[in-house]
């Protein structure tokens, strides 16, 4: 069975505020209980959890790269950007 996050739950366990989820609310996944305006909303866990994993991957490894740019480093001396995410998807499971 799914877990599912109200927004408070999303605040928390991500550290936003409720201005920044009521801005997102239409990219996030979300499942709506009632056809009012005041409708409860909840995100299921798992999928929020692969968004935020997606999401926060895609931006550091596009600072890495532009850094990596600027020092001319070696990329084939440094862990994968695809490495991270793994690694960082085990330790969201876990919590």
């Amino acid at each position: 069975m799914n877990e599912y996050l109200n927004k408070r739950q999303l605040e928390e366990l991500f550290g936003l505020s409720t201005s920044t989820i009521n801005r997102k609310l239409k990219d996030l996944p979300k499942i709506k209980i009632g056809n009012s305006r005041n409708s409860r909303v909840l995100f299921p866990r798992p999928e929020i959890d692969n968004l935020f994993t997606r999401e926060f991957y895609e931006r550091i490894c596009k600072i890495e790269w532009r850094v990596k740019l600027k020092l001319n480093s070696p990329l084939n001396q440094e862990i994968t950007c695809n490495e991270k995410q793994l690694l960082l998807t085990k330790v969201i499971l876990k919590h």
